[in-house]
């Protein structure tokens, strides 16, 4: 290539260099097509709407009395049948129906205590609660005059099932839960408010239940009663979020609307059937598991109600209470059923689903600010 050629070949791209700059500058002066989004300058979010107080602890306690009443699927005594029972008596069926003696579920008195914490930044709060309630009750059967009495958890036969006099059953229940909840309230509108919220449930749920029935004493050895006992402790950890409204009706009162979900790990570390012979007290069925049974199962809370607060000397403390309709249901948690299905004759050899456990009643709560 000549000197020319070189020259010729620079002065092209030179000349080609300068157009293409000058385009650019020319395009970089005209108007954008949109804006892009800024970068926002403040906090952007809804006006919070939780409770402050002047005094600089920020820290709210509550105290909530329960009247609830917990029941649970799976749990029937037995049920009565009319004729005599025995296999081949053409009395067996009659025209009276048959009869289910289903578990008394009674109101017992339970708690809740909790601490919470206002956090500066960005309006949130942290909030520890522990709910508890734990009692045993107990319920009874008779056998009806012109029929038998078969029980749902003592193994009889059908020769048994005449000598049934009686049945008691005894449920106790031993439930402690924690919940821990992340959740910040904000308004929606003027008079309308909502809370949400994020944490993990965790506790224990431990149960026991015990079934004696009553024979006549020609029909045990040396004993006129059979004995069955179930057993299932659990312990449970997961993740929950709810979302909690408040209607403002004025001069400090509201109507309350919350609704939680949880999905939990739960481990049922202990869990035994140990059923004694109608016919020889000696002789025990056992069902018991030397391993842990592991499954997830989720639950569900509802409140509805009405509460009253306002703020005291000079605006340092407020104080809240609460007047409410509460309702829990946790899935799945009747193993004790299912274990006693296990035992070939207490139910016709077919195995039950685990039952749900519900607990609903009153909720009396007062809290403070301060």
């Amino acid at each position: 290539m000549n000197i020319n050629k070189i020259k010729l070949l620079l002065i092209s791209l030179v000349v080609f260099s300068n157009a293409f700059a000058k385009q650019f500058s020319d395009n970089n002066n005209c108007p954008p097509c949109c804006e892009i989004p800024p970068t926002p300058q403040s906090s952007a979010y809804n006006a919070p709407a939780r409770i402050n107080v002047c005094n600089e602890w920020d820290v709210y306690a509550s105290g909530t009395f329960l009247w609830w009443q917990a029941n649970e699927e799976g749990l029937a005594v037995g049920y009565s049948r009319g004729g005599t029972g025995v296999i081949g008596n053409n009395n067996v069926i009659t025209s009276r129906p048959d009869k289910i003696f289903d578990f008394d579920f009674k109101y017992e008195p339970a708690f809740k205590i909790g601490l919470g914490y206002n956090v500066v930044y960005d309006d949130w709060d942290v909030f520890l609660q522990y709910t508890r309630l734990n009692f045993t009750n107990t319920t009874t059967a008779q056998k009806p005059s012109d029929g038998v009495l078969i029980p749902r958890w003592v193994r009889a036969t059908s020769s048994v099932f005449v000598g049934i006099s009686g049945l008691e059953s005894k449920w106790k229940l031993d439930f402690n839960i924690f919940d821990l909840d992340l959740g910040r309230s904000y308004y929606v509108g003027k008079k309308f408010t909502l809370k949400t919220l994020y944490g993990l449930k965790g506790g224990w749920i431990n149960q026991a239940y015990t079934q004696v029935a009553t024979l006549p004493d020609f029909s045990l050895i040396n004993s006129n009663t059979s004995v069955t006992r179930s057993l299932s402790d659990s312990w449970l950890l997961g993740p929950r979020a709810g979302l909690n409204g408040k209607w403002h009706l004025g001069s400090g009162f509201n109507l309350i609307g919350n609704t939680e979900i949880s999905l939990f790990y739960q481990q049922f570390s202990k869990y035994s059937m140990k059923m004694q012979s109608p016919t020889n007290p000696n002789l025990l069925f056992r069902n018991k598991s030397n391993k842990n049974f592991n499954a997830v199962n989720p639950s569900i809370e509802f409140l509805l109600g009405f509460n009253w607060g306002c703020y005291l000397d000079r605006n340092n403390w407020h104080f809240d209470i609460l007047v409410a309709y509460e309702q829990q249901t946790y899935f799945f948690q009747n193993k004790m059923r299912s274990y006693a299905d296990t035992i070939s004759g207490v139910n016709g050899g077919e195995i039950s689903n685990p039952g749900d456990l519900s607990l609903h009643g009153l909720n009396l709560q007062i809290r403070f600010d301060f």
